[in-house]
Parts: structure tokens; sequence; C-alpha cells
């Protein structure tokens, strides 16, 4: 006999996107976003690994044709999982999943979570959708040159049932937040905060997918897709549909009888009355009457109230498995209310709130090189590398990192600074609050502060830069003062290199 699949419960999309935020630490000749460091590991490890300690091992990686080689390369021959791992390019992914619920994670999401409690939350309560949203802690600084340009967004949530019920950006032009009555007199219990950061980790029934097939307009999943599901109900559509228990000769008629998701609309609709009618065209009240509602997007039976045990709706409609029946449990003859059809129709999406622990998104480099000193001051393991020379007039501080084979010469202070692999620190290096990726070169006296050195970038000697990022293979003069400056690579095969572009 054939040997059944084992059923998989979730399949992940690993989203590893080009990084333009993360300029010029993003750059080919530094490294792909998703494989920048944090604490001396890629950033794409820690999202892997959390979903190996979840249970998930259907994985796909997505990503741009630049960067497919290397990451595929890191998967293949570095990383020591034990999931299966897909990539994809993006101009060649035309894949779905096959789970009945899918995870859609960003690579640069840090989370920091009791084993299981997410995942385990969303089976509990079924919502349609689930988001992590992250009390973000303030940022101690580091980088600076660039600009935030992401727009704060207002989250309300329903203190009680965690519902995600409205989404807004931040327009600091206007000094209120306008919100309608509908739905404070649904959810009396609101918390509203603009301090939320939303880890792009979410959790979707199958339905999802389908709808994102049928609604290409949606482009972001943070900014498009999961505001509309906040406010989405399942709309009635004019459908007739046989009776449960009846042969399909009887029918239930009713203007709105059926249900479907088109967008929004006001709960008010949502209260159609309805009448059985036999094959000898006589009434039957009571048990006889029933509450249908429909999704063309929905595949179980399970989701919304309770069901009738009397009816299998495998057995009366066959392969029509998108049907379920809802009845009045108090007073089976009247019509089920409007606030419980109001809730019945409404789309889910349950807001897992993260507050204290470390976890972010390195999707910009004052995140990136936050969650950098975050991580750091938790790692567990050796904080100087095998092979690494440290002088024993230097200083390192307890919170700080030092890679393999890395040289530190005399009268150093390194604080609150990740050192990658193979760098070169030269004699009385003073550097506070830093990244430093792997062979790069800091010349004698120079002093850093909250600054990212790239792959194989050069400090001169005697330079002074703060809040300042210096990109792959740049060399930055000797007696450099800078801040809040981007120092790049030449391109001019006559010019010399360390750019230096000043942001005002």
């Amino acid at each position: 006999s054939e040997i059944e699949k084992p059923v998989v419960e979730f399949t992940a999309i690993v989203l590893a996107g080009p990084g333009i935020r993360l300029y010029p630490l993003s750059e080919p000749e530094n490294s792909p976003k998703a494989l920048n460091p944090i604490a001396g590991k890629p950033m794409i490890w820690y999202v892997l690994n959390w979903l190996e300690s979840e249970g998930v091992y259907d994985i796909h990686i997505v990503t741009i044709k630049r960067d497919e080689a290397p990451i595929s390369s890191y998967i293949h021959e570095v990383y020591d999982g034990s999931a299966k791992i897909v990539i994809n390019a993006l101009d060649e992914y035309y894949g779905t999943a096959e789970a009945s619920d899918f995870i859609v994670a960003s690579t640069d999401a840090i989370l920091d979570i009791p084993r299981y409690h997410y995942l385990d939350l969303f089976r509990l309560h079924r919502p349609d959708a689930s988001c992590i949203l992250l009390q973000e802690p303030p940022s101690e600084g580091g980088g600076g040159s660039v600009r935030e340009d992401e727009v704060k967004r207002y989250f309300a949530i329903d203190q009680q049932t965690s519902d995600l019920v409205y989404v807004k950006d931040d327009n600091t032009e206007q000094d209120s937040l306008m919100m309608r009555m509908s739905v404070l007199k649904k959810h009396p219990l609101l918390t509203i905060s603009n301090n939320f950061l939303d880890l792009h980790v979410y959790v979707f029934r199958q339905w999802i997918l389908e709808y994102l097939n049928d609604h290409t307009e949606i482009s972001s999943i943070g900014y498009d897709l999961i505001p509309k599901l906040a406010r989405m109900k399942r709309v009635p559509k004019k459908r007739t549909i046989p009776s449960p228990g009846s042969s399909h000769n009887s029918a239930l008629s009713t203007s709105k009888s059926a249900y479907g998701i088109d967008g929004p609309t006001d709960s008010n609709e949502l209260n159609p009355s309805y009448s059985y009618t036999s094959t000898k065209g006589s009434s039957k009240p009571g048990s006889d009457v029933y509450y249908r509602y429909f999704n063309p997007y929905q595949t179980s039976f399970d989701d919304y109230g309770s069901i009738n045990s009397k009816f299998d709706g495998d057995n009366l409609y066959g392969a029509n498995k998108s049907m379920f029946f809802l009845q009045n449990s108090s007073d089976p003859s009247k019509p089920i209310s409007n606030a419980d059809l109001s809730k019945l129709l409404q789309v889910r999406v349950f807001a897992y709130v993260r507050r204290g622990g470390v976890g972010g998104r390195a999707n910009t480099i004052n995140r990136y090189c936050d969650l950098n000193k975050l991580v750091s001051r938790i790692y567990t393991g050796n904080r100087i590398g095998s092979l690494a020379e440290v002088s024993s007039k230097s200083q390192i501080a307890p919170d700080s990192l030092v890679g393999t084979s890395t040289k530190i010469k005399d009268r150093c202070q390194i604080k609150k600074s990740v050192i990658g692999a193979h760098c070169s620190i030269g004699n009385n290096v003073k550097l506070t609050n830093c990244v430093i990726h792997d062979y790069a070169v800091i010349e004698d006296n120079a002093k850093l502060e909250s600054t990212v050195v790239c792959r194989q970038a050069k400090i001169g000697s005697k330079s002074f830069l703060k809040e300042c990022e210096v990109g792959p293979q740049a060399s930055v003069p000797s007696n450099t003062t800078a801040k809040s400056e981007q120092f790049l690579r030449s391109n001019n095969e006559f010019g010399t290199d360390g750019v230096q572009i000043k942001f005002t």
C-alpha cells in the first residue's frame, strides 16, 4: 500500500529581501542582508533557529537573484539545523504553501519568545491571522547617517480577546486620533499605542493565501494585508442553498443566506431573517431553523461557532467542505443576535504582544546596532574567539565580543561593541557602541563611537568617527573627523577610496 506523507502543520516562508534600509551594510561586497552578523551569527540564523525550536521544519527562503548564491552557500555548508530548507530566487518563485496554515517571517526578526507560546496561542484561539507586536525599548544609538524613514503606527488591541481591531499610520500633523464609535462600543477595553513594533512574523490560515492570489493589489503584509484583515467582515451574498438534513430539492430561502469575504462592511447589515420550507411547502419551526455562513476561502468546519452534531457536512455535501451551520443555542426558532452574528462574521487577527525580553527587527542600521548590543549582553559562549590575539594591556568590557583570529594591540579600550573575525585593531584604539565586520582594519589612535564598519574597510590612524557608517572595502583617510556621515568605496579607478557623503 502507498505510504502516506506526514501531515505538515505549518509551512514557513522566510523573506530575505535586499535590505535597502541597511545600505551600505547590505552591499554585495559586504554581505546580503540575511547574512549580516548579529553578535557573531548571521541574522537569518535567529529566525531559522526559532522556527526549528517550534517544530517547523518545512521552510522556504525567498530572496532576490543577487543574494541566492551566498545564502544557499550558508544554508548548505554552514547552517547546522535539521529543517528541510528550499531557497527560491524571487524571479523564479511561483510556489505556494501546501500546509493548512502557514508562517511568514522576515529574515531580520530576532525573537525572544517562550518556546511554543506563540504557535500554541494560535492553535488555541484559531484566528484567521496573527502577528507579533513588540514594545520597543529606546534606542541606544548606532550608525546615524541614515535617517529613519519608517512611519510609526497606532495599534488598537482588545484587552479581553487580544484581537487587533485597528491599525493606522501615526500622522504627526493631526493632534487627535479618529476612531469610529462602533469600534469603541464593540471593544470597550482597548490598548492603543504607537510604541509597538510589528516584528513581521505572521501565522495565517490557508484561505488567506488564496485571498492574496485573488487580490494582487496587496503589496505588503504589514502595511496592506494586516490592516485590511483587522477591519474585514464576511459580507452577505445572495445565494440559495439546500437545508441541512433534507433532500437537495428542499431549500433554505433567503436573500442573504451565504457569506463570502469581499471586504469591510457595516455590522448593521448583518441580520438576515430565515425561513425553512420543506418540499411540501410547510414551515418547520424550532430545531429546523439553522443559520448558515459561507466563506469561499474556508476549508474547515470548526472555525466559527458550534456545529450541530446531527449534520456532518462531509457526508451531506461530499467534496463541498467550505460550508457549515450555526444555530441559535438559546432559542433555535429565533435568528441569531446581531451582536453574535457580527462576531461570527468578523475576520480575526490575533495580536501577540511581547513586553521585555530580547528581540526586535534589524531592518534599519540603528536597530541593527541595538540588536547587536542586546544579543551580545546575553551571549553565553566565549567572548574572545578562538585564535584571537588580545594584548594584556588592552581592556575588553564584558558587554563586548571579539571574533576568531582578530588581533587587538596595546592600550585599546573596547566597550559595548561587537568585533568580527580576522580584524586588525591597532594601538590605543577606542571603540564604544560599535559594530565591526570581518576583515576590517582600524589603525593606531583611532576613536570610533556608535559607528558601523563593514567588511574589509580601513580606518586611518588618528581618525575620529561618531555615528557614521563605513561601507565595504572603503578607506577612511588618516586624521579624519566626521559625525553622522557615510563613507563609501570609490568606483572611479583614478579616484581615491573613502568617498564621503555628509547628511544634514
